[in-house]
């Protein structure tokens, strides 16, 4: 099995949880994105592979799919960028699946790494906030003003892939 990460979709006024996966395996490179993604998603691939690179993580050209699941209900928005640059991470071996087991990711990326401010926080704040096993809370600093209005959940809130990579790294994420 490949090991997810975890992040979280907005329909209509609620959240549904979205597991994030990501296969890499040799051949000619090129970035699939699958699970019913809107164009918004789909050009994550460019904003991801940027972000990732301007944090000082040089991947091999490999054929990488990413899967958002569940696959039959439609994602829309850059929310997608950081759980999906941690996935690409975990299936590159730069992050072990155990370091992001207990987080849930929202967040889009700029070309240069940065953490930028996404819609829909709240709602998925609300759903953590009621859920049993409450993951820790991964969201850009310009949303944690929203996400802190739900009670009970843990955020943490990196300027930058390369300060969220650091945080992984050191094992501590600042809460």
């Amino acid at each position: 099995m490949l090991p997810p990460a975890r992040s979280a979709a907005v329909r209509g006024i609620d959240a549904f949880d979205v597991t994030v996966e990501v296969d890499c395996t040799r051949g000619l490179p090129q970035w699939t994105i699958v699970g019913m993604p809107a164009s918004s998603v789909k050009e994550s691939r460019e904003r991801v592979a940027s972000a990732l690179a301007n944090s000082g993580i040089d991947l091999p050209p490999r054929r990488i799919t990413v899967n958002l699941a569940p696959a039959d209900v439609g994602k829309t928005g850059t929310a997608f960028d950081l759980p999906i640059a941690i996935a690409v991470l975990i299936a590159f071996d730069v992050l072990p699946p155990e370091a992001v087991r207990d987080c849930l990711f929202l967040g889009e990326l700029g070309l240069d790494g940065g953490v930028r401010a996404v819609r829909g926080v709240l709602p998925v704040a609300r759903r953590l906030g009621a859920s049993h096993d409450r993951p820790l809370l991964v969201l850009p600093a310009a949303n944690v003003a929203q996400a802190a209005m739900v009670s009970g959940i843990g955020l943490c809130a990196p300027a930058t892939m390369s300060e969220l990579i650091s945080w992984f790294h050191s094992g501590s994420l600042p809460r």
